[in-house]
This record gives C-alpha cells, structure tokens and sequence, in this order.
C-alpha cells in the first residue's frame, strides 16, 4: 500500500510533458519488452527469435530441409514417355490458343494433363469442360479467375515416331 501512494505522488507531480524526475523513475520501474510489452519470463521450449523457430521447424524434418519439391514436367524437358514406352517429343515451343482449340475438337489426338506427378487422359467427353477450365490461362485476353491466383498452364504439342499428335496440358500452382 505504502508503494501505492508513492507511485501516486510522484505521478501527480509529474509535468504535463512527461519529462522530470517521475518519467525517469516510470521507465526505470516498468521496463519495456523487446514488443513494447512488460517483459515477461519466457516458457521452457518458448523460442525467442523468428530464425530459431524456422529451425526448429526445419531440424524435425530434415529430409525436407525446406527445399521445394520438383515434378516431372515433360514440356520443359521436350519429351515423354507413355506407360506403353512409346516416346513422344515436343514439336515445338508452346502451341497457341487456336492450335489447342484444334488439338482438343480432334477425336484422333490424344489430351493429357498433368498435375504435379499425376498424368492422365482427358476423356472425350470431358474436353469440352477442360477447355472451359484452361481458357482463362491460356488464351490471350481472358481475364485469370480470383480462386485461380496461384495456378497456372502450359500446353504443349507431342509427335511420335510416327507422326500422330498428342496435346500434353501442365498445371502448375
């Protein structure tokens, strides 16, 4: 109680600035935190730096060591191979719109996509709404969906040995 009214005195006391003798005893009696809070005594296993919690996070899956994660791309690498070994190679860079267009409405081209490690076959009767879906990304023009800001797609056109086309859509994110 005694410290109560001391405090109080030295408080009423000090000018309206804050400087004089009862700042310099405020500062001394309430020391500030490294975040502008009283400071506080930190819990057991409590990090005290961003870095230290980065490798704390790192240090229990080291395997991953925060590298990023590489996927098969077979348009940057230019070439494919299909789960019946025949190899398919890149005709060229990557095709435009009107070109996929083509590709997709041909029944005899086979359309593939790829996402991440995933390769499959678009069927048929599912191209209509593929194309919907990849319109946006890859023909000029079209305005990018909001829920789509993190993805993208690359496309590009395949020939084999004996010159039947395959139309291969990436999608990355």
């Amino acid at each position: 109680m005694m410290i109560f009214r001391t405090l109080r005195r030295a408080y009423s006391r000090t000018p309206a600035d804050g400087a004089g003798i009862a700042a310099g005893e405020r500062a001394r009696r309430a020391p500030l935190g490294d975040h502008g809070q009283m400071g506080q005594k930190r819990r057991a296993g409590q990090h005290e730096t961003f870095a230290e919690i980065v490798d704390a996070a790192v240090g229990a899956n080291p395997e991953r060591g925060g590298q990023p994660i590489e996927f098969y791309q077979p348009i940057r690498s230019g070439a494919y191979t299909d789960e019946s070994g025949v190899p398919w190679r890149m005709r060229r860079g990557e095709v435009t719109w009107k070109r996929i267009e083509h590709l997709i409405h041909n029944p005899e081209v086979r359309v593939l996509h790829a996402y991440m490690n995933d390769i499959h076959d678009v069927a048929p009767n599912h191209r209509e709404d593929f194309m919907a879906m990849i319109r946006p990304y890859l023909k000029p023009g079209q305005d990018v969906p909001a829920s789509g800001g993190n993805t993208d797609f690359r496309a590009g056109e395949f020939k084999d040995d004996e010159h039947r086309s395959m139309l291969l859509v990436e999608e990355t994110c």
